[in-house]
């Protein structure tokens, strides 16, 4: 996407010019060898993130990348200290050796901030002035989902935002899928129309959407883990879960889907369009045919490649357009077909629903609701 007429984008640092309109892939570094190869092209770029291994192998795999010369797309580092059981809180220290690590690569820096609970208004005001005071960063904010639902704290962080002038990097806190909770979306749109550096870490697929309505850059993450910040457990839900499923992004639903519910879905219909995939990995054949890669690894990694793919060419259809507001029609055009195609599926199957961030960006978005944002 180059900016279009509508965007309104101030004058911003040179530094930040580069991630402008970029569907970054957010993954482990465990997976950014791969991603890196997929994300290799205009409008792509990564986002590494640590796995078991902590911080040291995401510097290194960044230098790998970029020392090699083999990846010139833009690298963004997310310590994630904000996430986990044993998450940092917000006023914790920067962690100094990460900061210079970053600009030793040349990197935009995204500080190792702490997780910014429900009310701490000296928690964003503290990420915010002590990011200002580092040069060419961006402040990582991770919020308790209230951040984007409760006005008077909403109001907080814009000014918080508009008073530093601090570049940031917005990671949400929810269950399951933070564009899905009332009100996100509507003031996410708030924000990024507003002109300030805005960027989406941790995201679904509305990353997409995100990049349609002015955020600077988004990444969408390729587990779920990398799609928005888990609440911490309670007393009542600690232990039990079940193991993630091997999942991949059906185009025209907008969607992520289990391998297992795309086998069941198909059956019905096997020479539906929506199980038609182009993509370099599936070449032709119907997306079902991902159940009958073995063994289970290969399976991931075939996936992960036609999802990353599809994500990535659903953004450079979105890009075609020739102004801003074709682009959002885009959007709009294709949430609503994807809800369609989602209620097709589930007269078929009952546990294939709609994303209920599909409802959240039609009500933000429709004409009534965007004039009374902009008042």
């Amino acid at each position: 996407m180059s900016p279009k007429s509508g965007h309104g984008v101030a004058a911003l640092p040179e530094y930040l010019a580069p991630l402008r309109e970029v569907l970054l892939v957010q993954c482990e570094t465990s997976q950014a060898t791969r991603a890196a190869a997929l994300a290799d092209r205009p409008g792509g770029g990564l986002v590494i993130s640590p796995d078991r291994g902590g911080l040291i192998p995401v510097y290194s795999m960044a230098h790998h990348l970029l020392s090699r010369g083999n990846f010139k797309r833009p690298v963004l580092l997310d310590a994630r200290r904000y996430a986990g059981t044993g998450r940092s809180l917000a006023e914790a220290p920067f962690d100094q050796d990460w900061i210079r690590r970053q600009r030793d690569l040349g990197l935009t820096i995204l500080p190792d901030s702490g997780y910014v609970a429900e009310n701490n208004k000296s928690g964003v005001l503290s990420i915010l002035t002590r990011t200002a005071e580092i040069g060419n960063a961006v402040a990582v904010l991770p919020l308790h989902i209230s951040w984007l639902q409760v006005e008077s704290a909403f109001e907080t962080l814009v000014a918080g935002i508009q008073e530093t002038m601090v570049p940031v990097a917005l990671a949400l806190e929810h269950r399951d899928d933070p564009a899905a909770a009332p009100g996100v979306i509507k003031n996410l749109i708030r924000l990024w129309e507003s002109g300030l550096p805005i960027i989406n870490l941790c995201f679904d697929i509305s990353a997409l959407g995100a990049l349609c309505y002015g955020a600077w850059a988004a990444a969408v993450g390729t587990t779920t883990g990398l799609r928005h910040i888990y609440p911490l457990p309670s007393e009542k839900s600690k232990g039990g879960g079940h193991p993630a499923q091997v999942a991949a992004v059906v185009k025209q639903c907008l969607a992520y889907r289990s391998i297992s519910t795309i086998v069941a879905a198909a059956q019905f219909d096997e020479g539906s369009s929506l199980w038609h995939c182009d993509c370099t990995t599936c070449l032709s054949r119907p997306l079902n045919w991902l159940g009958t890669v073995q063994p289970q690894r290969a399976q991931e990694m075939c996936a992960f490649s036609h999802s990353l793919e599809t994500l990535l060419d659903l953004r450079d259809e979105l890009a075609s357009a020739l102004t801003v507001t074709q682009m959002r029609e885009s959007w709009r055009a294709k949430i609503t077909n994807a809800q369609f195609r989602h209620e097709e599926v589930h007269s078929e199957l009952n546990e294939w629903k709609p994303p209920k961030a599909f409802g959240c960006w039609l009500k933000a978005t429709a004409p009534t609701a965007l004039r009374k944002q902009t008042r």
